[in-house]
């Protein structure tokens, strides 16, 4: 009998560990490497309200962790219950700046400072969207007194939405912001990065680089069914990968932002479920899958990380954007963009202009179509990396032509051609927010 029991304390014993060991542990990092990722990122990239910031961290289990936030070094360090510590660093790097989880491991990036300050001068000569000269219109097409009204209600009842702008063709029609967020503070795209990657795409397209329809030469998966999977299955979530887009558990989503070093590498390790264009899957592990595509296409490292900067983000007078990277300087294509609002919305204008900006294609009107084309197991609702309201079903009261990118936590870029509007929304963190409560204040205003 005490043999027997002996057995049963070391099986319970062992069955413990290996649970702390592959799950609880991991979970714990996940949540300390979020708080110091966002902490970090927000503190160090941004110049939003220490308040707007702990706002956001209000939910379990965020509310536990504890934080040492050293701004002299520029780095934030977390704990949950005096265990699982994680430590954020802030970097600069050429265009690039953000924060990693440890250190960041890539040669050092040279940029051309002197045009980029004569880029930035010229910037202020024009009026927006080309230019910072901002202006709110006074077109007689909307009722500015009764948008501004029920604009100031929405922000006072969701004080975790940071900001709104309004959009019509090339006018700046209305802007509000949370206290303490500026017109110049950056604010957190998270998943409308993907559409950041898939402009970046259509930069490649244009260039002669790259066609949707290529093989993504992937070296992990010559010897495998995953060699079948082309460019245009990653960019449609339609690879057929084994996926787990779950934020409040342990999940695939959570260990690659949060636990690993090369994004990427984690994400081609998927292994194949179904056939590519068999299944439509939304999955982040596929965007970061496209940066490693996209940095092998390009030359040398320097290339890769200037150039969503060269090719996209100064072409359109985003000055204010930069992507995040991993450890290893990979640009997290799934989560990791920043802008100010009015540049969120500039790059939204770009769509709607299809990709022409005042007279410089950054991508072709045919990358337009096919990004907002929807695969045939979405069921209407899904592009190539970017949503579709192609049913009318996804936001009820928006027409059909309508697109946009959404990020987690209350991000929102809607582009309506029908309307000629970009309606842009950045949050904190906020569940439930009335979007399409929103877009009715702001279509009871217009009167085109």
């Amino acid at each position: 009998m005490r043999n027997r029991g002996r057995l049963v304390l070391i099986f319970i014993t062992s069955v413990l560990v290996i649970f702390w060991v592959t799950y609880i542990q991991p979970s714990l990092k996940v949540a300390t490497g979020y708080a110091a990722k966002y902490m970090c990122s927000y503190t160090f990239l941004s110049n939003v309200s220490e308040k707007n910031i702990d706002n956001a961290l209000q939910f379990f289990p965020m509310a536990y962790v504890d934080f040492d936030i050293d701004k002299e070094n520029k780095t934030v360090k977390t704990s949950i219950f005096g265990i699982a510590s994680q430590q954020a660093n802030y970097y600069e790097n050429g265009y690039n700046c953000g924060c990693v989880l440890g250190e960041l491991d890539v040669e050092d990036i040279t940029t051309d400072k002197q045009d980029l300050a004569s880029k930035l001068k010229a910037q202020d000569t024009l009026a927006w969207p080309q230019g910072n000269l901002v202006n709110i219109s006074d077109s007689s097409l909307f009722d500015h007194e009764k948008l501004s009204t029920d604009l100031d209600k929405i922000m006072k009842d969701n004080p975790n939405t940071l900001a709104i702008v309004v959009a019509h063709k090339e006018e700046l029609i209305a802007e509000k912001y949370q206290k303490g967020v500026k017109a110049d503070s950056r604010l957190l795209g998270w998943s409308m990065t993907k559409t950041v990657g898939s402009a970046l795409y259509g930069t490649m397209n244009a260039q002669g680089v790259l066609n949707a329809d290529d093989p993504s030469e992937i070296k992990e998966w010559e010897n495998d069914e995953r060699i079948n999977i082309s460019m245009g299955n990653l960019l449609q979530m339609s690879s057929g990968l084994d996926w787990l887009e779950d934020y409040d558990q342990l999940s695939s989503v959570t260990r690659m932002l949060y636990l690993e070093e090369d994004m990427p590498a984690y994400a081609v390790k998927s292994k194949a479920t179904a056939k590519p264009n068999e299944k439509w899957y939304y999955s982040s592990g596929t965007s970061n899958i496209l940066a490693k595509i996209m940095r092998e296409k390009l030359p040398n490292y320097s290339s890769y990380a200037n150039y969503p900067y060269e090719k996209l983000f100064h072409e359109i007078g985003m000055y204010s954007a930069t992507i995040e990277t991993d450890n290893k300087g990979n640009h997290v294509l799934s989560s990791y963009g920043w802008a100010t609002a009015r540049d969120w919305t500039r790059f939204g204008l770009l769509y709607l202009y299809e990709g022409n900006w005042f007279g410089k294609q950054v991508f072709t009107s045919d990358w337009v179509k096919y990004s907002t084309t929807d695969v045939e197991d979405s069921k209407g609702t899904y592009g190539a990396q970017i949503w579709l309201n192609k049913k009318g079903d996804a936001i009820k009261n928006v027409p059909t032509d309508a697109f946009y990118e959404d990020g987690f936590g209350g991000q929102r870029i809607l582009i309506i051609p029908s309307k000629e509007m970009v309606i842009t929304v950045m949050s904190g963190n906020q569940k439930g927010f009335d979007f399409e409560g929103l877009y009715e204040k702001i279509f009871a205003a217009y009167k085109g």
